[in-house]
């Protein structure tokens, strides 16, 4: 509880931030912006019980961008509870549980895609999850000159899943 107080609080500056920077004027040039809403998701299911949740993602930019999606694990920090991502390469047992019901999709300038993200945990599933749904813009390295660099971003919702059966009370019992 501790750790998603202070990763709530961390969330709520990073929110803040990225709010702040924002602001712009109807004569400022915003070729690639990215919004998501909500940042975080929490899911409560029984094991091979399926659960969803929509996120908005919001093309506040001036140019189509293609979009892949990635699930990340994530880890609170020391430092005010910020979120340390880490690929999932190294584990993949997710990848049979949650779904993202599109991968990868193109995304007008000034269009709402919503995006359904989809878990039905395993009977051996663990008490809880935290994971991050990333949204990665694609960069077509074809249309990257000699000289020009291709700035990259990939912002992430933050997604707790917390499993609610006599397996997950036994694991906890386990840990006394």
């Amino acid at each position: 509880t501790k750790q998603l107080m202070a990763l709530s609080v961390g969330v709520a500056i990073l929110g803040f931030i990225a709010t702040s920077t924002r602001a712009e004027t109807a004569t400022d040039k915003k070729d690639f912006s990215l919004a998501l809403s909500p940042n975080i998701i929490e899911l409560k299911a029984e094991p091979d019980q399926r659960v969803s949740a929509d996120i908005q993602v919001i093309n506040e930019g001036s140019q189509s961008m293609t979009i892949k999606t990635n699930i990340v694990k994530f880890t609170t920090g020391t430092e005010g509870g910020r979120p340390i991502f880490s690929d999932l390469n190294a584990s993949k047992e997710f990848a049979s549980w949650i779904n993202i019901s599109d991968p990868t999709f193109l995304l007008e300038a000034g269009k709402t895609k919503a995006v359904t993200i989809t878990a039905t945990p395993p009977n051996t599933a663990t008490v809880s999850y935290q994971l991050g749904i990333q949204f990665e813009r694609v960069i077509d390295q074809a249309n990257v000159g000699k000289n020009t660099a291709a700035i990259a971003g990939a912002p992430v919702v933050l997604m707790f899943v917390e499993l609610k059966s006599s397996n997950a009370k036994a694991q906890l019992d386990g840990l006394k």
